[in-house]
């Protein structure tokens, strides 16, 4: 019997992978996530989402990912900047199966292919979604452009393509650094931390519909948890992962005090 099956899980509840089931809808992710989706549905163009690490940035981009890929009109794609050396070459590249790009390092060649291939789409009632993760690391001025001339592109009502850059707060100086490439995006999304008032709940939130029962963690513990993660999901879940794991190890079918203590001190917090 593994640590899951012990506690009487479903599946796991505080996994480091986002999983759309577990989204807990606070105030703040909620809104996120209505923002993004009207700069979506609404034409608007382009959307930026920063936060810092372990806010929830990934969990909302897979959310807006599981989404629209349930909607017959939208072909969401989703892209990862590795470096900070990304440049257009090397995101058409990234994207050239899907669009069916020849393999050349002929740019004109790519970005004609690629906007063809748009606009085809465009015409068959498809629009496309870019959920661009780690955005901040974009510097090429070259890919800004490139950006910027997609967004220009529409018809008189609708645009074909939507993008939705996610990334680290100084993605926004960043950006902004290219007037001409920012002005072309009217939604700038901060995503904060979980209030105080939400830690508990949303301890409990993951653990119910992980199917489990939310007396799994003593209250005791989950104050503890409360008063060390500062409201950060991603420090939240190690925690509460860390410790359920603590408990099984002793044949513990509560999660006590001092094992959310004793992991706290060993990662450090």
């Amino acid at each position: 019997m593994d640590v899951f099956e012990f506690f009487g899980f479903k599946k796991d509840p505080f996994t480091m992978v986002p999983d759309p089931e577990l989204f807990y809808p606070s105030k703040v992710h909620k809104e996120a996530l209505e923002k993004i989706k009207f700069c979506i549905t609404r034409n608007r163009g382009a959307c930026v989402l920063t936060g810092e690490v372990g806010t929830g940035k990934s969990m909302i981009l897979r959310k807006i990912l599981i989404d629209f890929y349930k909607d017959e009109v939208y072909l969401p794609l989703f892209v990862l900047f590795a470096h900070q050396e990304v440049d257009v070459k090397w995101f058409l590249k990234k994207i050239s199966k899907f669009f069916g790009l020849k393999d050349t390092d002929d740019i004109s060649q790519l970005k004609e292919e690629f906007i063809s291939s748009l606009l085809d789409k465009f015409e068959e009632g498809k629009k496309i979604v870019f959920l661009l993760d780690e955005s901040h690391k974009i510097r090429s001025k070259e890919l800004k452009s490139f950006f910027r001339d997609l967004l220009s592109i529409e018809d008189l009502s609708e645009k074909p393509v939507s993008l939705v850059f996610v990334g680290l707060s100084d993605l926004i100086t960043n950006f902004r650094e290219d007037p001409k490439f920012s002005q072309r995006i009217p939604l700038w999304i901060s995503l904060e931390k979980l209030k105080e008032d939400e830690i508990i709940d949303y301890i409990n939130y993951r653990i119910e519909n992980a199917g489990g029962d939310s007396g799994i963690i003593e209250e005791s513990a989950k104050e503890k948890i409360k008063e060390v993660s500062k409201g950060i999901p991603r420090v939240i879940n190690a925690i509460c992962d860390a410790a359920l794991l603590e408990s099984y190890m002793q044949g513990k079918k509560k999660v006590e005090l001092s094992e959310v203590e004793k992991v706290i001190s060993g990662m450090g917090l």
